[in-house]
């Protein structure tokens, strides 16, 4: 597998998942989430145990929100902390959304990310 096979753009985001992939850096803001995943997978390429950064931005607002007490509860994404793993991703109509467990709390927490841009890539080595 080359590195480029594991180069992502938007049209192509609904081909990659994060399974069993620490998150090692995640940043959330009102317009862009940046992260970095130890690991990915890209239908029809294959896994690579790659660090792997994401870089997603939209021009409309991305929101948050956590489950807890059996009830979903909205978050603003500066204030969102960080996701310990990525278990849900998927691409429908040009929005996004992923979920998984935040990296403090261990709730479930899901970003919902409308009319976006993406930028996937492997890492030369490893983030600080």
């Amino acid at each position: 597998m080359s590195m480029s096979e594991l180069d992502i753009s938007t049209d192509s985001a609904g081909k990659i998942s994060f399974p069993d992939c620490p998150i090692m850096h995640f940043r959330a803001g009102r317009r862009l989430i940046q992260f970095v995943a130890q690991g990915v997978h890209v239908d029809g390429v294959g896994f690579a145990n790659n660090f792997y950064a994401v870089r997603c931005a939209s021009n409309d607002a991305i929101s948050c929100r956590r489950y807890s007490d059996d009830m979903w509860h909205p978050l603003s994404p500066d204030d969102a902390g960080t996701l310990r793993e990525i278990c849900e991703w998927a691409v429908e109509s040009r929005t996004l959304v992923f979920a998984g467990f935040e990296a403090h709390s261990g709730q479930w927490q899901e970003y919902t990310v409308p009319a976006f841009s993406l930028t996937g890539s492997v890492e030369e080595a490893r983030p600080s």
